[in-house]
């Protein structure tokens, strides 16, 4: 008799356990936010950007990797664009856990 409460009892705290809603951060809701947001932005990027996208691979081909352009050398180009998302990224940070 008591090896079945115990089993009853466990059921019932697995059930609990899987139907508590976890409590997120504000900064790990951001972060989590971010993520899906990132990978949902994907297909349509991929959809709206890809011309572009596929112009700008076919310039760094044509140039090759460290030649100079009339904005400087395609490294440079890349440095700052990596830049930009960070502190665009760094931005929205700041401005999220400031609210």
């Amino acid at each position: 008799y008591t090896n079945d409460l115990d089993v009853e009892h466990n059921a019932d705290s697995e059930k609990d356990r899987l139907h508590t809603p976890t409590k997120l951060s504000p900064a790990n809701l951001f972060a989590a936010v971010t993520c899906v947001s990132f990978v949902l932005s994907i297909p349509l990027a991929l959809i709206f950007e890809g011309g572009i996208l596929r112009e700008v691979t076919q310039f760094i081909k044509n140039t090759g990797v460290g030649n100079e352009t009339p904005s400087g050398s395609n490294e440079t180009i890349l440095v700052h664009i990596l830049l930009s998302g960070l502190f665009h990224y760094l931005n929205n940070e700041v401005m999220y856990l400031v609210l």
